[in-house]
């Protein structure tokens, strides 16, 4: 049996009830209302990167765009 640990679960529930899409920005607001703390980018992206490592996520890049200065979104 496969018990995630606090801070995971936080984050699939953050990212499960999300309406808009979920990207790093706006997955971050949502743990924000969540749970009331402010999460690092860096710590964000470390438990997304161990969830696509484990197969619970997927991610995928989309085209790049003048906003982001030309870069990917994952």
């Amino acid at each position: 049996m496969n018990i995630l640990p606090r801070k995971e679960e936080l984050l699939l529930k953050a990212i499960c009830t999300m309406e808009d899409k979920p990207f790093g920005l706006n997955i971050r607001r949502s743990l924000f209302q969540l749970t009331g703390k402010t999460w690092s980018i860096g710590s964000l992206y470390f438990y997304l990167d161990r969830f696509e490592k484990k197969r619970i996520l997927e991610s995928y890049p989309l085209q790049p765009s003048q906003d982001r200065g030309n870069r990917n979104k994952r």
